[in-house]
């Protein structure tokens, strides 16, 4: 059953950036503004980031001011998430490393879960935002409190959007899906597509077209003081409306469960996966832990059901998604390859073919040797190779198919499922992490160039027979181009075209060299 984190209210709302208060973060999530001054200094000043750049400010005094704050999380990616068994044997998940828990609106959670993690089409996003509002909606209405709009949801989740990106595109290079083409249309609506003159015009901008409340204003661009902190941390001090004891028991019990149960689940996967787990090993670090000295009711609430805040997109996030297939961001979603593939074979052969029906009508040299060739009756040899040659491109094709229907990517070669324990039906793919990623991707790509050796070799030899000097070159660039999409593979999934695709035009050049060379054989 999913549980959300977001009891309204839960802090005070003059919280602002600066210091520790209660053992959680006046401002939660580590990307925000106010202590990333360096990156957000560092961002271009054109362009759509020249844009941003002004419109930071305006879009974190917006989020600071937006009506859904919550504690947040403020680091909720996959590598904090564990599942483990409950008592009575249920899958749930656990949340650990709470270093940037603290008051924030709710959608920067939801926000950087989305982008980095699960990574949803818009499609499934929607799907998810509502049924995370559906649960929202009666957790709130269990508890005596007004869940918002979705509309609100929605509008807040954009912003947060903007605000993470902010800081992905220079402090850690862009990290996540890539949402420009959110953030411009937030942008759109503030500036009409051209930068405003200054911060201040963006502020103004923002209450006019995205207004907290009706009788909200943003506050001013002051940053937060000493003072201003002190009296935030005196304020949550004096809101406290349980005893000290109870809120640490309280606290302790979810710490252990995510210690103890989440030390289980991960020894469990990792048995299923071989590896061994050194016993001893404490999955709360310092950094999993967090202090609590004194607390309202609320703020009481709201670190229990921080621990399942994410429980509706763990399954999103652990299936691919075949509207993310790179087909798919290709416009390729139903085209069918195994038509494209044979007419794209016949395209890179066209200059085999002409340049080999020429020289065989002019050169003596060449007609020698396809007369030799006749005179062996090797010309349904010729041909029967070429014949391999389509029958491994509707292998390829089927395998493009399947593919794409199954959102698996490149260098994904197998699904595997985890069969049993708590990790139970969950997919294991390649590690995309580095330096694991860089491993996998130059060792596909090895792999990848030895599928395409064997037939290379055989035409190589056929066609070289009757063009020594043509397959030569032929075979030289296409090793080269070969060698170079290797190597770029290994750095971007996405970069091996740059060799690749270049090189079927030489493969495919030597394809019809022997194709026509069978030909002619044949009809002598």
């Amino acid at each position: 059953m999913l549980r959300l984190c977001f009891p309204l209210s839960c802090a005070s709302s003059s919280t602002s950036a600066g210091s520790d208060a209660g053992g959680l973060q006046l401002q939660g999530c580590y990307w925000h503004l106010d202590t990333r001054p360096d990156e957000h200094r560092k961002m271009p000043s054109s362009g759509w980031m020249g844009r941003l750049k002004l419109g930071a400010r305006a879009i974190d005094l917006r989020l600071k001011a937006d009506p859904l704050q919550s504690v947040c999380h403020g680091d909720a990616k996959g590598a904090n998430i564990l599942y483990a068994s409950g008592e009575g044997g249920e899958v749930m998940p656990l949340v650990y490393d709470f270093q940037y828990c603290g008051k924030a609106a709710v959608t920067k959670d939801l926000a950087y879960f989305f982008n980095v993690e699960a990574q949803p089409s818009e499609a499934e996003e929607e799907r998810l935002l509502r049924l995370y509002h559906s649960e929202l909606t009666k957790l709130l209405g269990a508890q005596g409190d007004v869940p918002p709009e979705l509309a609100a949801l929605k509008t807040s989740l954009e912003l947060a959007l903007c605000d993470w990106r902010r800081f992905s595109e220079i402090g850690l290079g862009g990290w996540g899906d890539d949402a420009r083409h959110r953030v411009q249309k937030v942008l759109d609506r503030l500036d009409g597509g051209r930068a405003l003159p200054n911060e201040e015009a963006y502020i103004d901008a923002m209450q006019r077209e995205y207004p907290a409340s009706r009788n909200s204003r943003l506050r001013s661009l002051t940053p937060p003081t000493q003072r201003e902190a002190e009296r935030v941390a005196a304020t949550n001090d004096d809101a406290d409306g349980s005893s000290d004891s109870e809120v640490l028991e309280l606290v302790e019990t979810v710490r252990n469960r995510a210690t103890t149960w989440s030390h289980e689940a991960h020894k469990s996967i990792m048995e299923k996966l071989g590896i061994q787990l050194h016993e001893g090993a404490d999955v709360s670090s310092p950094r999993a832990t967090f202090q609590v000295r004194r607390s309202s009711c609320r703020l009481k609430r709201s670190l229990v059901l921080v621990c399942g805040h994410f429980a509706a997109f763990l399954e999103a996030m652990s299936r691919p998604d075949p509207a993310k297939s790179d087909f798919a961001k290709m416009g390729m979603e139903k085209t069918n390859f195994m038509v494209v593939f044979p007419i794209m074979q016949l395209v890179f052969s066209l200059p085999g073919i002409i340049g080999a029906f020429v020289a065989i009508r002019q050169s003596p040299f060449v007609q020698g040797r396809v007369e030799s060739i006749a005179t062996m009756s090797a010309g349904p040899l010729y041909l029967s190779v070429f014949f391999m040659r389509i029958t491994l491109g509707l292998m390829q094709a089927s395998l493009g198919n399947a593919r794409r229907d199954s959102g698996i990517n490149v260098p994904d070669q197998h699904a595997y499922k985890v069969v049993g324990g708590t990790a139970d039906g969950t997919l294991v793919l390649m590690d995309d992490t580095e330096p694991f990623g860089r491993f996998n991707r130059a060792q596909r790509a090895v792999q990848n160039h030895m599928e395409q050796v064997f037939p290379m070799v055989l035409e190589f030899f056929l066609s070289g027979y009757v063009f020594p000097w043509t397959t030569a070159a032929l075979a030289s660039g296409w090793a080269g181009l070969r060698c170079w999409g290797a190597l770029s593979y290994a750095d971007d999934r996405m970069a091996r075209i740059k060799g690749n695709l270049p090189s079927n035009v030489f493969l495919g050049s030597m394809a019809g060299i022997v194709v026509t060379t069978g030909v002619f054989a044949s009809l002598k």
